[in-house]
């Protein structure tokens, strides 16, 4: 009898131990969805310091080495007539199209807000707002993470549809 108590305390010990190795695993494998988007954007922006609107043709490329599954680089631009409007993106129908007056399923309007990062201090930060995936139609919720793009007149961003709020990708990024 003791030593199958024994045993099953051995067991439920050793089953604790993997559940909480499972959960932080993937609390880790989450936060890097997040890096992934973080590291894209500023690639992104080097590109766009480098190419200028030379670069834009690479990122609007549905086919392209900017669209990684449902990750995909998108192009504002910050001056002038271009202001809010797309002037990068794969979804070629989108290019052109003036967002400062579209507002999400919540109301928010969140070029305004891309703008507002991007003209911020610290020049990114992260927006939370409703869109479909690229192959869908259906908004869903999204993050995307927002850098200005120094002397170019324009952002760049990337987004993730993952479920988390921003307050729970802040403390993935940041435990």
């Amino acid at each position: 009898m003791k030593k199958r108590v024994f045993l099953s305390v051995i067991m439920v010990t050793v089953l604790s131990v993997c559940i909480l190795a499972h959960a932080e695993n993937a609390q880790n494998s989450e936060a890097e969805k997040y890096r992934e988007v973080m590291q894209m954007t500023k690639e992104a922006v080097t590109l766009l310091l480098e190419k200028g609107r030379d670069g834009l043709a690479e990122i609007s490329d549905p086919k392209g080495k900017w669209v990684k599954g449902d990750l995909y680089v998108f192009v504002y631009g910050l001056k002038g007539a271009e202001r809010g409007v797309i002037i990068g993106h794969p979804r070629q129908g989108l290019v052109g199209k003036n967002f400062l007056r579209v507002r999400d399923r919540n109301g928010k309007i969140f070029a305004a807000e891309f703008l507002r990062i991007a003209e911020s201090e610290s020049g990114e930060g992260w927006s939370e707002y409703w869109w479909p995936r690229l192959e869908g139609s259906e908004p869903e919720p999204k993050l995307s993470y927002i850098a200005n793009v120094p002397g170019k007149d324009m952002l760049a961003g990337v987004g993730i549809h993952g479920g988390h709020t921003l307050e729970e990708a802040m403390k993935l990024l940041n435990p």
